[in-house]
């Protein structure tokens, strides 16, 4: 299956929480052997201008396609002409997935969408709701949003409120698949003390893009409330934010326990987050916030807005205040320093290492390109993966069962009837003669009898198991059509109806493209072909007894009518 990703910045970087899912997604869907190209943005990292030079050039990254994008590199005309281009080019690659990721590239989605492509699109938060965008930013990121509901096939939500507000607002069904999240590298503070003179739990940690949804402007108000030795680290930069960011850097400009770091990645990201002492989060505005849960993987306690989104990852093992309120931040962040209800590190990290695994959004990701992701898609993979398994030992007990038979053949030959005919050859006297001929005559017809009818019986066996096997797979394919039905007989909106339709006759046509559907129609094919060699050679032995045995007979006959 060939996959083209659209919608983020750059990879590989750390610009944002998508362009981290981007690559992990890219990158382990490869190593499962999928093909997938990657549509980057031209130009400098948002953060830092200075940051990712060395991966400009880069045309591959860990079997991943890379595809340059011209855009104007301006707050506005960026996404748009981005997303255009790259729509236009993704065209041309004969892919059998699109999958779009935020809500302003989506815009464009329309155009493979005309050309009836498979569409996947990743909401990654509303992101109209961002302070950064103006007035016409907005509507177009609004417009996406609208197109979203109407065109995509499938669509990702990373929190159940986004989930609650697409059904609420559009009538739109939609997917919610987490973030993931990997086992960090723990490291020593050795960067960060020869920079900024940091040492392990001597610090609060903010870091994130510093834009106002983030709230860092909260922590710093909070922050000088308090009477701590614990400095403040706000790591992070701008993103089509820099009056914001000069702002900021303006309000902590005079408290020298303040360190601003700018943006960070690599070995100095991994120490910022083993030493800091809480990791606080202040946003209003989030998706699923990535750095959240890259903190709680290292075990570290957490202080965050109360935000659905944040809430949903954090659970009970993090601190939380109401959003926007700087008084509560404060006397959150007091409480936290002093240890109040401080949480086991190894508890955080085990929580959230094993709620947000990469494999099981990778997984979930797989059946909505497969178009798998309903009851029914799901419950046709698994009945052809059980056949699969029972042909598949069907095949082995038929080669079994050819080499038994030849093994007993073979014996019957060697120490059953040479030894016979040598004995009847040395007999002397008519008597003894016809006496053995009819035992061997008796013994080659119990033989090609009893031949005969393994062979009949299994030709029989395997005709009742064929037509259950069909009977099965239609009765399935009738359940769902039943289920079909119901549901849009019962389903009031037109539209949905019609989306409904489509659906079911989408099913019936992608259903054969299911791995296990392939595998199970080659294995009935060897299947068959190996019954037929078997059915000839046991012909052959059969055929080759009954002359031998009609020979006897004859020889018998020939003997007692000469004499």
């Amino acid at each position: 299956m060939k996959i083209a990703m659209i919608g983020h910045k750059r990879i590989p970087s750390r610009e944002g929480g998508v362009e981290v899912v981007v690559e992990e997604l890219s990158t382990r869907l490869v190593k499962k052997g999928y093909e997938v190209d990657v549509y980057n943005r031209k130009g400098k990292n948002v953060q830092d201008k200075n940051a990712d030079k060395a991966n400009k050039k880069i045309k591959d990254h860990k079997g991943v396609k890379i595809f340059t994008i011209p855009t104007i590199n301006k707050k506005g005309l960026d996404a748009l002409i981005y997303s255009f281009l790259a729509s236009i080019k993704a065209l041309l690659g004969k892919y059998d997935v699109l999958h779009y990721h935020a809500e302003g590239c989506s815009a464009m989605l329309w155009i493979p969408h005309l050309f009836k492509k498979r569409i996947v699109v990743t909401v990654h938060g509303l992101d109209w709701q961002r302070s950064k965008w103006g007035g016409f930013a907005t509507k177009y990121i609004k417009f996406g949003e609208k197109l979203i509901a109407k065109y995509a096939d499938e669509i990702i939500v990373l929190s159940e409120g986004v989930q609650k507000y697409f059904k609420e607002t559009y009538n739109r069904d939609t997917n919610f698949i987490s973030n993931g999240v990997s086992k960090p590298v723990a490291r020593e503070a050795n960067i960060i003390k020869e920079k900024y003179n940091l040492e392990k739990d001597s610090y609060i940690l903010f870091l994130a893009r510093i834009v106002p949804e983030k709230g860092v402007h909260y922590l710093i108000d909070a922050f000088e409330k308090i009477d701590t030795d614990k400095k403040l680290v706000i790591a992070g930069g701008a993103s089509h934010t820099n009056e914001y960011l000069e702002e900021i850097k303006n309000k902590v400009s005079k408290n020298d326990k303040i360190i601003m770091t700018g943006f960070v990645q690599g070995e100095e990201l991994d120490e910022l987050f083993s030493n800091c002492y809480l990791y606080c989060l202040p946003s209003d505005v989030e998706g699923m916030p990535i750095s959240l849960m890259e903190a709680m993987s290292y075990g570290k306690n957490c202080l965050v807005s109360n935000i659905e989104e944040n809430m949903q990852v954090a659970g009970s093992l993090a601190y939380s205040f109401e959003k926007s309120n700087v008084n509560d931040l404060a006397d959150k962040l007091n409480q936290a320093l002093k240890g109040v209800d401080r949480k086991d590190e190894n508890e955080i990290s085990n929580y959230v290492l094993q709620k947000y695994s990469w494999d099981d959004v990778i997984s979930e990701t797989e059946k909505l390109y497969k178009n798998r992701n309903n009851w029914e898609d799901v419950e046709m993979e698994d009945f052809y993966k059980n056949q699969y398994e029972l042909i598949k030992k069907k095949n082995e007990e038929l080669l079994e069962r050819k080499e038994n038979t030849m093994k007993i053949f073979t014996t019957v030959i060697i120490v059953v009837i040479f030894p016979l005919l040598n004995m009847i050859l040395e007999l002397k006297g008519f008597g003894y003669k016809l006496a053995c001929y009819i035992v061997f005559a008796i013994l080659m017809l119990t033989v090609s009898f009893t031949l005969f009818y393994t062979v009949w019986l299994y030709l029989k066996r395997y005709k009742t198991t064929v037509s259950e096997d069909l009977g099965n797979t239609k009765e399935l394919e009738n359940q769902i059509n039943s289920r079909y039905d119901e549901v849009i007989s019962n389903e009031q909106n037109l539209e949905m109806r019609e989306n409904l339709c489509k659906r079911r006759k989408r099913l019936f046509k992608n259903i054969e493209d299911v791995y296990y559907i392939e595998l199970y129609r080659e294995q009935l094919k060897n299947y068959r072909k190996k019954l037929i060699d078997l059915k000839i050679y046991y012909g052959a032995i059969i055929f080759n007894i009954i002359f031998e045995t009609t020979l006897a007979v004859l020889i018998i006959i020939g003997k007692i009518f000469v004499l």
